[in-house]
């Protein structure tokens, strides 16, 4: 199969999803497509609640995993494993006026429970947790007890603290050149 050739500028995929295994596979899809057509770069502007944390996981792997130079940017509120989808990029910019919030993972009890099965799910948070924690302190360069801190208990982080802490690499608005390629996952 033949892929039209590069685009001159890089693609802007703007993500403002919650995290589900849908919106994972369509950012993975057009981030992908994004990689095949651009020279090199695309950027990804950031604005999500959050959401499942499997979806939230596999589309961090899958984003690092695909070849090209990925540029994140909060553009508003990042929760969650929205905060674990941006540390993705290669590259990690926020808007001055943003926040990033951090905790970890939590589930909704709909139904009656043993002390086995709920001792079950507490396992699987708290491997949820040092997994994201994990992430945390890999790519934001954090010890990992500060890590599990953060993810410990909700923590809210301006992009000034974000950029003290190692989750940004610089604050700075996101610039799409006039023409570049743009697609919105919402």
């Amino acid at each position: 199969m033949e892929h039209p050739a590069p685009s001159a500028s890089p693609t802007f995929i703007t993500f403002t999803a919650g995290v589900s295994a849908d919106s994972a596979r369509r950012l993975i899809d057009v981030v992908h497509r994004a990689a095949l057509l651009s020279d090199g770069e695309v950027h990804l502007m950031i604005a999500s609640a959050g959401g499942d944390v499997g979806a939230g996981l596999y589309a961090y792997h899958a984003l690092r995993a695909i070849e090209t130079t990925l540029v994140t940017y909060n553009v508003g509120v990042i929760q969650s494993m929205g905060v674990i989808l941006f540390l993705a990029g290669s590259t990690r910019r926020a808007s001055a006026h943003t926040k990033f919030v951090i905790h970890g993972a939590s589930w909704t009890l709909n139904a009656s429970y043993n002390e086995r099965a709920l001792s079950e799910k507490l396992a699987l948070l708290k491997a949820d947790n040092a997994i994201m924690a994990g992430i945390l302190a890999e790519r934001a360069g954090i010890e990992e007890q500060d890590a599990h801190a953060l993810v410990a208990s909700e923590h809210v982080k301006s992009a000034k603290e974000a950029l003290a802490c190692g989750l940004v690499h610089e604050i700075a608005e996101p610039r799409i050149p006039r023409g570049a390629p743009t697609e919105i996952i919402a």
